[in-house]
C-alpha cells in the first residue's frame, strides 16, 4: 500500500509539474476527452458484461441482449467514434509540428507506433504464460479461449488505430487540399459498402460460397474510421461549422437509420443482430460519431475555461498517463474477478441479469474492479512512456512490422489465444515479430545522450 501511495504521489508531483509548464494556447480539452471517452468504454464494458454462475455451470453474456431496452445507452456508451476523432486531431497537431521541425515521416511514424504498441506487450506476455498454464494444469480448452477471446477485445482498437495512425499524414494532405470532399467520398463509400452487405449477404462461386459481410464489410474499417480522422483533421485547422450542425446530422441520421432503414439501435455488436453496427462498423457510427463530435464543439469552450485551472488539468494529465494502460487491462481484470468467483461456487455472479439487485449490485462491481485495476495500472502505466531510440527502422520496414502487429492483434481480439485445443503461436508471434520490425527493440537513447547530440550539431553549424 506504501508503495501505491508513494507512485500515487509521485505522478500528481510531475502531473503539476507538466501543467505548469503547459502554454495557454493548448487545446486542452482533447487531452481532457482522450481520457474521459476511455473511462465511459471501460465502465461500459464492466456493465454490460453479464456473468451468471449458477447449478449449470456458468453463463456468459451481454446485458444488450438480455435486456434489449439498454440498447439505447450505447448512443452514449459507445464512443469510439469520438475517440478517432480525437485521434485525428492529434495527428494533425503531431504530424504538422514535426514538419515543422523538420523531422521525417520515418522518424515520426517509429515514435507513434512505438508508443502505440509498447503498453499492449505486456498484456499479451501475461496471456502467453496464462493460456499455457492453463492447458498445462488440464484446464479445459474452450473455457480458456472464451477467457481469452473477451479479456483481449480491446487490442481491436489498437490494430486498426495502428493502420489509421500510418496513413493519416498521407489523410491530412488529402484534407488540406480537397476539404470536406474527402469526408464525403469516405460516407458514400461507407454508405455503398453497407447497401452491399444487406442486399447480397452471400454469393457463391464454383460452388464456394463467399460471405461478403466478411469481405467487402471488413472495408468499413477503413471508411468508417478514416472518416472519423477526417473529422478531427477539422477540428484541427479550425475548419469547423456551427455545433449544432454536426449534432442534428448526426441525430437525424441516426434516427432514420435505426427507426427507418431497419439498422440496429445498438451502436455495438449484439448477438440478436444478424448484421451489427460494430462489426464491421456501419454508416450508423459515423452518424453517432457526427452526433458527439457536435456536442463536444459545443462544450469545448467551457472545458477549456475550467482545465485552466492547474489541479483541474493536472489531474486530465495524470489520467491521460494511465489511460491505455487501464483500457488495455479493464476486461482482463474482470475475466480474473470471475474466475476468481467461480472458484468460490460464483460468489457474487449468482444474480439474474436486469433485476432490481442485479442493477443496485453494479456500482458494488465498479468499486471492486476500479480498486483491483488501479494498482496494476500504476506498476505497468510506464509502457506508456517508450525510451526514444537512435535510429528508426526504414519505413518499409515499420510498415510491415505494423501489417504483422494489426494480423496478429485482430487475430486474438475476435478468437482469443487458443485455437482448437492448442495455443494459437501464430497469432500470439506475429505482433512481437512486428515489434522487432518496427524498432521496439532497438537500443534506446538516453537525454542526456540526446542533448550531447544536439550541442554537437548546434557547434558544428
Amino acid at each position: 500500500m506504501n508503495q501505491i501511495a508513494t507512485s500515487i504521489r509521485n505522478q500528481w508531483r510531475a502531473a503539476n509539474t507538466m501543467a505548469a509548464a503547459t502554454p495557454d494556447h493548448r487545446n486542452r480539452f482533447i487531452d481532457a476527452l482522450r481520457a474521459v471517452a476511455i473511462l465511459i468504454v471501460v465502465y461500459g464494458h464492466w456493465l454490460v458484461a453479464v456473468v451468471v454462475v449458477g447449478d449449470e455451470g456458468m453463463t456468459a453474456g451481454n446485458l444488450l441482449d438480455v435486456e434489449p431496452w439498454t440498447q439505447w445507452l450505447t448512443w452514449g456508451f459507445q464512443v469510439m467514434p469520438l475517440f478517432f476523432i480525437v485521434g485525428g486531431y492529434a495527428s494533425a497537431a503531431s504530424w504538422s509540428a514535426a514538419s515543422d521541425r523538420g523531422t521525417s515521416y520515418r522518424e515520426w511514424l517509429g515514435d507513434r507506433l512505438r508508443r502505440l504498441f509498447t503498453p499492449v506487450v505486456p498484456l499479451l506476455v501475461f496471456w502467453v504464460v496464462a493460456a499455457n498454464a492453463g492447458l498445462a494444469a488440464g484446464l479445459d480448452p474452450a473455457v480458456l479461449g472464451l477467457a481469452s477471446m473477451a479479456a483481449l477485445v480491446p487490442v481491436w482498437f489498437l490494430a486498426v488505430y495502428l493502420l489509421m495512425t500510418m496513413a493519416a499524414p498521407f489523410g491530412y494532405r488529402l484534407w488540406t487540399k480537397h476539404g470536406y470532399r474527402v469526408l464525403a467520398v469516405l460516407i458514400v463509400l461507407a454508405g455503398l459498402t453497407d447497401t452491399a452487405m444487406r442486399m447480397i449477404g452471400t454469393v457463391s462461386t464454383g460452388g464456394i460460397e463467399i460471405d461478403l459481410v466478411n469481405t467487402i464489410g471488413w472495408g468499413n474499417f477503413l471508411w468508417v474510421w478514416g472518416a472519423m480522422l477526417v473529422m478531427g483533421f477539422a477540428w484541427h485547422d479550425r475548419r469547423l461549422p456551427h455545433a449544432l450542425l454536426p449534432a442534428a446530422i448526426g441525430l437525424v441520421s441516426l434516427l432514420l437509420l435505426t427507426e427507418v432503414a431497419s439498422y440496429s439501435r445498438s451502436m455495438v455488436g449484439v448477438a440478436t443482430e444478424g448484421l451489427n453496427n460494430n462489426t464491421p462498423p456501419s454508416t450508423a457510427l459515423i452518424a453517432l460519431g457526427l452526433l458527439h463530435f457536435g456536442i463536444a464543439l459545443g462544450i469545448e469552450q467551457r472545458a477549456n475555461l475550467l482545465l485552466q485551472r492547474r489541479r483541474t488539468w493536472a489531474a486530465a494529465i495524470v489520467m491521460n498517463s494511465l489511460i491505455m494502460t487501464t483500457y488495455l487491462w479493464h476486461l482482463t481484470v474482470l475475466v480474473l474477478v470471475v474466475g476468481l468467483a467461480t472458484a468460490f461456487e460464483g460468489a457474487g455472479f449468482t444474480i439474474d441479469p436486469g433485476s432490481v439487485t442485479f442493477w443496485a449490485t453494479r456500482p458494488l462491481l465498479w468499486l471492486v474492479l476500479t480498486i483491483i485495476t488501479i494498482p496494476l495500472v500504476l506498476v505497468l502505466s510506464r509502457f506508456e512512456r517508450p525510451k526514444r531510440v537512435a535510429a528508426h527502422p526504414r519505413v518499409s520496414q515499420q510498415m510491415i512490422g505494423a501489417l504483422c502487429i494489426f494480423g496478429g492483434l485482430a487475430t486474438m481480439a475476435r478468437y482469443g489465444v487458443i485455437t482448437g485445443t492448442g495455443f494459437n503461436w501464430p497469432a500470439a508471434l506475429l505482433p512481437l515479430v512486428g515489434a522487432g520490425l518496427i524498432g521496439l527493440f532497438h537500443p534506446s537513447i538516453t537525454d542526456d545522450a540526446i542533448d550531447k547530440n544536439a550541442a554537437g550539431l548546434e557547434k558544428a553549424a
